[in-house]
């Protein structure tokens, strides 16, 4: 996405990108782990979209797959008949 495709969002399409409460977004913005809101007007904020991309893309690449977390090693039973 280039900076004139941006575009700011509200919340309901924030909420649909990252399914985390208002509550849970305002803390994580506060804390630094999230893109800040956008103040539009006195009673409306906003978000970057392109902003919003790259944390969930950045959220993405820290994913890692190791092999203890694609384990199926089987349970040993509890009882013994």
């Amino acid at each position: 996405m280039t900076a004139n495709q941006d575009r700011i969002i509200l919340a309901p399409e924030r909420r649909s990108l990252v399914p985390y409460s208002d509550m849970h977004i305002w803390r994580m913005e506060q804390a630094g782990r999230f893109p800040v809101r956008i103040k539009l007007g006195p009673n409306r904020v906003g978000w970057s979209l392109e902003e919003i991309t790259s944390w969930v893309n950045a959220r993405k690449s820290e994913r890692v797959r190791t092999p203890a977390n694609e384990s199926t090693t089987e349970l040993e039973p509890r009882c013994k008949s």
